[in-house]
């Protein structure tokens, strides 16, 4: 069981990028009330191979009847042969408030930062609105087949270590469309997309696509695999426009 949890949380917290899929910490409850969750993970090696690495996230949440908030937060940080090869960092806060079954509005707030594409800290706030797609058009007995769009706009502060002009304030317009579809009782897939933007300069954008295929093994056993797309128009000297990431896990719930 410690094998599974700790690979739960190497999986969870690896998914973090330097422009944050807030999209995939969203999650339903019925019951009112607070909720949340800690997690923590270390490593440590001497000899042949030395590394130290740390990880940890936490969340909390608060459903009620005409609204939710959740605050989620994570840090990583590895070091191999004297070297740091990851230290990144974020916290994100978003209050939704249903306006009807198929519309809600959202609030929210975020600050990170990843020493590995030289951003030192970012932060921003912002609303939208989210629509629940396959009700507002489809039959609502649709059941095995979830898709939900969002747009709203945000104000952005970057500071960058880079020499020059290091910081920059704007506002971003940031859409996101989000499937999540049940095959069968086994299988589910789930794909979302973020495009973001400057205003005033459509050159500047961002692209984000997460996608996943789960498969159950037993009930509480769920054998993960993903891939993980980020894109930059505009990235600062030095920085790839682009990361991609393959992941496979366990996920034991319990």
């Amino acid at each position: 069981m410690k094998t599974f949890i700790y690979l739960f949380i190497v999986v969870f917290v690896n998914t973090l990028s330097a422009q944050v899929n807030t999209e995939k910490f969203r999650k339903e409850s019925d019951k009112p009330g607070y909720s949340g969750s800690i997690s923590l993970a270390a490593g440590l090696a001497s000899g042949n191979s030395e590394f130290v690495k740390a990880k940890g996230g936490l969340r909390i949440d608060y459903s009620a009847p005409s609204y939710d908030f959740f605050l989620v937060g994570n840090y990583e940080f590895e070091e191999a042969n004297d070297a740091k090869v990851v230290n990144k960092g974020f916290a994100h806060l978003r209050n939704i408030l249903s306006l009807s079954p198929v519309l809600s509005i959202e609030f929210f707030l975020q600050k990170e930062f990843n020493q590995f594409i030289l951003l030192e800290d970012r932060n921003l706030g912002g609303a939208g609105l989210r629509v629940d797609a396959i009700n507002l058009f489809a039959d609502t007995s649709v059941k095995s087949v979830e898709l939900f769009f969002g747009t709203g706009l945000m104000y952005e502060n970057e500071k960058y270590n880079i020499t020059g002009s290091s910081v920059t304030n704007l506002f971003r317009s940031t859409s996101y469309l989000t499937l999540n579809w049940q095959m069968n009782e086994i299988i589910s897939f789930i794909t979302i997309n973020y495009f973001q933007f400057d205003v005033e300069r459509f050159n500047d954008f961002r692209f984000i696509n997460e996608s996943g295929l789960n498969f159950t093994i037993f009930k509480n056993l769920i054998f993960t695999s993903a891939i993980s797309l980020r894109y930059d128009n505009e990235p600062v000297p030095n920085v790839r426009n682009h990361d991609l990431e393959l992941t496979n896990g366990i996920t034991f719930s319990f």
